[in-house]
């Protein structure tokens, strides 16, 4: 009980403003159960006037009945509107509450997680506490409101037999506590089950060729097998408790019921009890049994629901990503300054050790290394993504954290390579990046980068998979060549690009860039050879930096990568450098 008050304090905390609407629901819901207790009430006696041929009395409880039946059909009409209503509301809270959630979560936090998991909580976990929410705006709440507003008419009317007729429920409820309690437990780890069946399913179809080419079938079929097992398991346990419940709950509908008949009866021949008083008591002792007698899957919505909720709530208490600084004005014109910055994703496995180096206004910086030597981390920290550990970042004279996230973003664009586009037309995806431009612009930059002999008014595809893995890329440089910002983020952007589509990619950035502030992280060297400067790294560090000429005549790290980079392209060929003879 402790933890489903807390599920329902937790709950309430993000939809304080509807508790007035709530409670005058509520307020209407007690008012219409208590008019069909009196009517109950009333039917009683209308019978003791029959029996007793007061036809006078007869005419004064129709008049009475047919007057609280037009009130209860009015209250009836504001409990329903009121409390579906309030249902919806409390659903499109907790949707956008949760949407909301992950999307000021910390790129930590989605690195960590899987996506098939938190997909199943949004599609299966969310949408299960969704119906339940529903349930119990709709029938629970009317239920246990309608159990303890008809058990108060039934002490008014006789405590005497409704203490004999109900003592034996609060044992009945008892044993069905019990029982809920691991149901709770299979459906929490049937949701978690699900949650890495989806996550690997996923996997399979992101795979696919993958598994195809290296003929893992069987492997990834068994895996897959394992985790429904595990769901079938839990199912199955979760059933044969609930064939359990089941005998249970025929027997509170009907031992109550037997006794009450049988104690109710005597009553009455013992002149205790009219026969009137006794059909009344009847109409309102079977409404409330009705509720009672239905506790047990009460009980197991109740448990479920607190186990699906503790699935939501963590992605409620999500990491989220820091945005406390207030500062929206730029402080001076150098676009970017590392000072000694130190960063690691884990605690003992540090990335970046002591880099540091500054990038001018206007100027054109690529950043290059082996795999694993930091470029794209750098990337990330510049982009407010992670924090550092160490050192100093500022950003137009301050420091990174001290911006606010929206605002230093407006002043960044970024093409990575892992482009994301969405289901929508070539154009929407471009113009998407810039809400203030006009139809003009955002053609004059799908021109530039060679898109304007394709279809740019019909969907992509999921994910653009209606496109070459060229003419994606290329969307996503018109889209942060459009953007109005000050700095351009190159993350690798021709890394898996065929000649003709690097080409169209390099040109279009070369002629929109203009004196936008550009930093490249770049893989291919040749591309960047024009550079205004270049950072060299290794081991997390900043090796050596210079132009592409200064960095060949030092004839170390730059150089090695570069000839060799040359050497894999021509095979067989000797590599003449300008700047160092021979390879």
């Amino acid at each position: 009980m402790v933890k489903f008050i807390t599920v329902l304090k937790r709950f309430m905390s993000i939809n304080r403003d509807y508790i007035p609407a709530l409670l005058a629901a509520l307020f209407f819901l007690v008012g219409n159960r208590g008019l069909t207790a009196y009517i109950n009430y009333v039917a009683g006696n209308l019978t003791d006037a029959i029996t007793s041929m007061d036809f006078g009395l007869f005419g004064q409880y129709i008049a009475v009945l047919v007057l609280m039946q037009v009130l209860h059909l009015f209250a009836e009409y504001q409990v329903n509107y009121r409390v579906n209503s309030l249902s919806e509301c409390f659903v499109k809270r907790m949707r956008l509450h949760t949407y909301r959630k992950i999307t000021l979560a910390s790129m930590r936090w989605l690195d960590e997680n899987k996506l098939g998991d938190v997909i199943s909580r949004i599609n299966g976990d969310l949408n299960a506490l969704v119906g339940q929410v529903n349930a119990f705006m709709t029938w629970q709440l009317s239920d246990a409101v309608t159990f303890f507003v008809y058990m108060a008419a039934c002490f008014l009317l006789h405590a005497k037999l409704t203490l004999i007729g109900f003592a034996i429920v609060p044992v009945l409820a008892f044993f069905q506590f019990l029982t809920g309690k691991p149901i709770a437990r299979l459906g929490q780890r049937r949701s978690v089950a699900e949650g890495e069946a989806n996550a690997l399913f996923m996997d399979l179809m992101g795979g696919l060729s993958l598994i195809k080419i290296f003929r893992a079938e069987k492997e990834m079929s068994a895996k897959y097998d394992k985790q429904v097992e595990k769901t079938v398991s839990a199912n199955v346990k979760s059933f044969a408790i609930e064939f359990i419940m089941n005998p249970l709950q025929i027997f509170m509908g009907y031992l109550p019921n037997i006794i009450i008949l049988i104690v109710g009866s005597q009553m009455v021949l013992g002149g205790e009890m009219t026969i009137g008083m006794l059909f009344s008591y009847i109409l309102l002792s079977t409404s409330a049994l009705d509720v009672i007698s239905g506790l047990s899957w009460q009980v197991r919505n109740i448990y479920e629901t607190m186990g699906i909720s503790e699935r939501i709530f963590e992605i409620w208490d999500v990491e989220e990503e820091k945005n406390t600084g207030t500062v929206c004005e730029k402080k001076n014109e150098i676009p970017v300054q590392f000072e000694k910055v130190c960063f690691g994703y884990y605690e003992k496995q540090q990335v970046l050790h002591e880099v540091s180096f500054t990038v001018k206004k206007g100027e054109k910086v690529a950043i290059v290394g082996a795999s694993g030597s930091g470029k794209s981390t750098v990337m990330k920290l510049l982009s407010g993504f992670y924090e550092k550990d160490s050192g100093s970042i500022k950003i137009y004279g301050n420091e990174l954290e001290g911006w606010n996230k929206e605002k230093l973003r407006e002043l960044m664009s970024y093409v990575g390579q892992d482009t994301y586009l969405f289901p929508v037309s070539i154009y929407e995806n471009v113009a998407m990046a810039e809400k203030k431009a006009d139809r003009q612009q955002v053609l004059h930059v799908i021109r530039q980068t060679g898109l304007d002999g394709m279809d740019l008014y019909s969907p992509v595809g999921e994910r653009g998979v209606m496109l070459s893995g060229g003419q994606k890329q290329r969307v996503a440089a018109a889209r942060a060549l459009l953007k109005k910002a000050d700095i351009l983020l190159l993350d690798e952007p021709t890394a898996a690009l065929d000649t003709e589509s690097e080409r169209y990619v390099k040109e279009a950035v070369d002629r929109l860039a203009g004196d936008k502030t550009c930093i490249t992280v770049a893989h291919r060297l040749s591309t960047i050879c024009d550079a205004d400067k270049i950072l060299c790294m290794k081991d997390g560090r900043v090796a050596e930096w210079g132009t592409h000429k200064e960095l060949m005549e030092l004839g170390r790290v730059y150089k090695a990568l570069y000839l060799k980079q040359e050497q894999n392209a021509h095979p067989g060929k000797t590599v003449r450098s300008s700047y160092g003879g021979m390879k």
